[in-house]
């Protein structure tokens, strides 16, 4: 799991751009913040319990 927001925006944005390649880079970018905060806050709650 990518615990940074670049590394996570390096791998992931060229295959989001080859998947879809007339995407508005403003709704890859919303889109990756979206999966990163989520999944942030997926092991913050693990490790508490």
């Amino acid at each position: 799991m990518y615990t940074s927001f670049i590394k996570l925006k390096a791998v992931k944005y060229r295959k989001l751009r080859n998947v879809y390649p007339h995407l508005p880079l403003h709704y890859a970018y919303v889109a990756r913040q979206d999966a990163f905060t989520r999944a942030k806050s997926f092991l913050k709650l693990k490790r508490r319990v």
